[in-house]
């Protein structure tokens, strides 16, 4: 047991997923450094984008909690009755939860299908595709304030038919279940697409969105055989302490630092997938 926890390449996985872990808790990005490190520990690229979102997949699933009122349609109470996300829980509509329940359907369905594109991919054909896979999902974090901004500028200007918004969902949870970098500026451009304008309940949305084609995207990696437990359970558990950290890191250092430190580790990660590739590193 000493050895696994004295382990170098243990203690980096640990590092990066306890980073990775208060990154998404503030400004979002954390498996720029988790995947990366499991390439980089020596786990095959498959397995290691598998282990990578299931040890990030309970901090996700957890701050699904924080919006259940915005979901669920409860009332909060005690604190919560005057917070910032009862005065979301009251703006959303039947209408919209009903919306809800037809896009993590069809997240669900993408999800599955997202992963067992991914289970019938080889390491060698992933190797090559992932680094650009990477470079999609850098440039989505790095310019996604500008869209956020630009959404914002929108307000109720554009509309998608809600068939339409539940293609573009479809397409974007097989992203999600495949590789899943990105996905959560894709999914708020869908969702302000469709009207939604208060940024709680799109937060909500999102984070059980994606707690739900990464739950079942991880359910048939499970089966596949493509988890590395041992570090997914050490990461998991890694990723949770950084996430509780992250309030500290919120108040010490400015998101836009954070988010363009982030921004740094991707590209080094991708220019050393490339390499990687090409056979250098």
């Amino acid at each position: 047991m000493q050895d696994l926890i004295l382990n170098p390449n243990n203690l980096l996985l640990f590092i990066a997923a306890f980073a990775a872990g208060m990154f998404n808790g503030v400004a979002g990005g954390g498996s720029f450094l988790s995947f990366p490190a499991l390439v980089f520990a020596g786990y095959p690229i498959v397995e290691a984008n598998a282990t990578s979102t299931m040890a990030l997949w309970f901090g996700s699933f957890a701050s699904t909690y924080a919006y259940r009122h915005v979901l669920l349609g409860t009332k909060p109470e005690g604190e919560e009755a005057n917070s910032k996300l009862a005065a979301a829980a009251s703006e959303v509509t039947s209408a919209d939860r009903a919306y809800f329940y037809a896009l993590s359907c069809i997240s669900i369905m993408g999800g599955v299908l997202g992963s067992v594109i991914l289970l019938g991919t080889t390491d060698a054909v992933f190797t090559k595709i992932v680094p650009y896979l990477m470079v999609l999902a850098t440039t989505l974090f790095a310019l996604s304030p500008t869209i956020n901004k630009w959404l914002k500028s929108q307000g109720k200007g554009i509309r998608l038919p809600f068939y339409a918004a539940l293609a573009l969902q479809f397409i974007v949870a097989i992203y999600g279940g495949y590789f899943g970098g990105g996905v959560s500026i894709l999914m708020l451009s869908i969702m302000n697409f469709m009207g939604l304008t208060n940024i709680h309940a799109m937060n909500g949305l999102k984070s059980w969105l994606g707690s739900c084609m990464n739950g079942v995207a991880i359910a048939a990696f499970v089966v596949a055989g493509k988890i590395a437990w041992f570090p997914a359970l050490l990461m998991a558990v890694a990723a949770i302490l950084g996430a509780y950290g992250s309030a500290i890191l919120a108040q010490k250092i400015p998101q836009k630092i954070i988010r363009n430190f982030v921004v740094g580790i991707a590209c080094a990660m991708t220019s050393y997938l490339f390499l990687k590739q090409w056979g250098i590193a």
